[in-house]
């Protein structure tokens, strides 16, 4: 399977991963759900809402970003699509990226 490690276990590492992906957007909606219905004029709910919101994007991303990785190469893309992928996965769990990159060059 393109994408995926000739490793035995990275198959069902990757199954429990997308498992895992979904079960923490079923809970964020439940969440979301629970606090829209006790949210009134409350504006520490509703900026709990909107954390809850934000936790939508780093499932999201996986999931998006596996489906791109594993897409067959084609004469448009003949690269990029796996490269995208990685990229568009890293950015929420990398917060220091630009550290590491070297965009941020002041020494501590």
């Amino acid at each position: 399977m393109r994408g995926v490690p000739a490793k035995p276990e990275a198959q069902s590492e990757l199954k429990k991963a997308h498992r895992l992906a979904w079960v923490t957007l079923l809970y964020n909606c439940s969440a979301i759900a629970m606090l829209f219905l006790v949210m009134g004029g409350s504006q520490a709910v509703k900026t709990e809402l909107v954390g809850e919101l934000l936790s939508f994007i780093p499932p999201v991303l996986f999931l998006v970003g596996d489906r791109i990785s594993r897409r067959e190469l084609n004469e448009r893309y003949p690269l990029a699509m796996s490269e995208r992928s990685v990229r568009a996965t890293s950015v929420p769990l990398s917060p220091c990226s630009a550290w590491d990159r070297g965009c941020c060059s002041t020494a501590l």
